[in-house]
């Protein structure tokens, strides 16, 4: 059986939206999720000095 693609469209995040977003799962005591989303920015941010 074949999983179906979604038809949305995707693209990054910006760091308002990332930040946001980790905010939002903190607050929801998703605290794994949230530290993966910072250290992923934070990854990101780095990347392109």
């Amino acid at each position: 059986m074949l999983m179906e693609q979604s038809e949305t469209p995707t693209r990054e995040l910006t760091l308002e939206e990332a930040v946001a977003l980790a905010i939002l799962l903190q607050k929801n005591e998703q605290l794994v999720e949230a530290q993966e989303l910072y250290r992923v920015e934070r990854f990101g941010r780095l990347a392109q000095w």
